[in-house]
C-alpha cells in the first residue's frame, strides 16, 4: 500500500477532542472545527503539534494538504508546519513564514531552500511536499498549487542514524509562540511502496459519506446505551454503536453518494472507532460488499478497552483491481468482519 493516511477533519461527530484518539498525539487544546475547503470542516489550528501513528519505515514520503493562514501574526519567523520525521525527529521540515508569506525547507535547523510563491492570508492553497531520506543524495521537492517552488538534492536529508522517516507531524503556532491560527484538509500521506499513489497526487479533496441505512448483513448487536459487554465499533455518523463477541459476524452498511468528487479517487478510507470490552485482544476485518460479493482487508488489531480510530483504505475497487470510479463508491457498501 502506498497511500497511508486521509484526513479530511469529517468523521469526529464535530468533537476536536477526538482527534487524540485517531493521532498518536494531539495538542491542541483551543483549536476548533470549522467549515472545509470546499466540503465538510477543516481544522482550524493553534496548537503545538498533531502525529501521525507510527508507519513502516520508508525512505520516500510525499504528503498533500490544503493550507490557509487565517490570522497569524506577522512575526519575522518561520514556523514549523509539517515535519517527516524518525519517531519524534524531524528528517526534514516545511516552515512557513507568516510575514514574508512563503514556505522554507529545512533539515534540521539547516536551510535547504526557500519558497518564491507568496501566499495571500485568508486564501486557501494546496501544499504537497515529497523527501526522499538519505545523508549524500537526498532529495526533496515541494510544491504550491501543483506548481514547484522549492526543490533540493542530491544531497543531505537525514538528520538521524536512520535513512528513512515513519511519522508524519503537523506543528502549530503555538509551538514557537507565534499568535492566530491557521487552517487544514484534505490531507494525504503516501509513502512508495505498491505500484500506485507512490508520488505527488496533485490538488486532493476528502469527500465523507454517511451511513443511511442497513446493508445486506445485520449480525452485530446494537447497544444504544454505549457499555456493551464485548468487541465494539462505533459508527459515529448516528451514534450507534455495534457489539460482537462471535468470530465471522459481519455488518454492512449503506451511505450516501458522493456529491463534490466527480473523478481521480485516489482510494477509499474506512474507519472504525473501535475498542475492547474484555480481556482478549479481538481483530477486525474492514467489509466492502460489492454486486453479491465481499472482499476483506487484512486484519486490524483492536487492543485498547477505549475507543481509538482505526483506518484501513482501499486504494483500489476490490472488484475491479483498478482505480474506484464515483459509480463504483455509489454501488457499495461497506462494513466490519469481527475476525477473532
Amino acid at each position: 500500500m502506498a497511500l497511508k493516511w486521509v484526513e479530511g477533519f469529517e468523521s469526529y461527530s464535530n468533537l476536536i477532542s477526538f482527534l487524540q484518539y485517531r493521532y498518536a498525539s494531539f495538542n491542541g487544546p483551543s483549536s476548533t472545527f470549522q467549515p472545509g475547503r470546499a466540503i465538510g470542516n477543516c481544522l482550524q489550528f493553534n496548537g503545538t503539534s498533531f502525529v501521525t501513528p507510527t508507519f513502516s519505515n520508508m525512505t520516500t514520503w510525499t504528503v498533500g494538504f490544503a493550507f490557509r493562514n487565517v490570522n497569524l501574526g506577522a512575526s519575522n519567523i518561520n514556523m514549523p508546519v509539517l515535519d517527516i520525521r524518525d519517531l519524534t525527529t524531524a528528517q526534514l521540515t516545511l516552515s512557513y513564514n507568516p510575514s514574508t508569506n512563503v514556505f522554507a525547507l529545512f533539515r534540521g535547523a539547516t536551510l535547504l531552500g526557500t519558497g518564491t510563491f507568496v501566499l495571500t492570508p485568508g486564501a486557501w492553497y494546496y501544499i504537497e511536499i515529497k523527501g526522499f531520506i538519505d545523508p549524500a543524495v537526498g532529495t526533496s521537492t515541494v510544491k504550491v498549487n501543483t506548481v514547484v517552488d522549492i526543490t533540493f538534492g542530491p544531497g543531505n536529508t537525514q538528520v538521524t542514524v536512520n535513512s528513512y522517516a515513519n511519522t508524519i507531524a503537523f506543528r502549530g503556532p503555538a509551538g514557537v509562540g507565534l499568535g492566530g491560527s491557521f487552517q487544514l484538509d484534505d490531507i494525504y500521506v503516501n509513502d512508495n511502496t505498491g505500484v500506485v499513489n507512490t508520488d505527488f497526487l496533485g490538488d486532493m479533496k476528502v469527500e465523507p459519506v454517511s451511513v443511511i441505512d442497513n446493508g445486506f448483513y445485520s449480525q452485530w448487536d446494537v447497544f444504544p446505551d454505549g457499555t456493551p459487554p464485548f468487541q465494539a465499533v462505533q459508527i459515529l455518523n448516528d451514534g450507534l454503536i455495534i457489539n460482537s463477541n462471535t468470530a465471522a459476524q459481519m455488518d454492512s452498511f449503506l451511505t450516501s453518494s458522493l456529491n463534490f468528487i466527480t473523478s481521480a479517487i485516489a482510494g477509499v478510507s474506512t474507519v472504525y472507532w473501535a475498542r475492547n470490552t474484555d480481556s482478549t485482544t479481538h481483530t477486525i476485518k474492514s467489509l466492502v460488499r460489492i454486486a453479491g460479493v465481499d472482499y476483506l482487508s487484512s486484519a486490524i488489531t483492536i487492543n485498547n478497552t477505549a475507543f481509538k480510530a482505526y483506518q484501513n483504505i482501499w486504494e483500489q475497487d476490490p472488484s475491479t483491481a483498478v482505480a474506484w470510479t464515483v459509480p463504483g463508491v455509489g454501488a457499495a457498501s461497506f462494513g466490519v468482519d469481527l475476525n477473532s
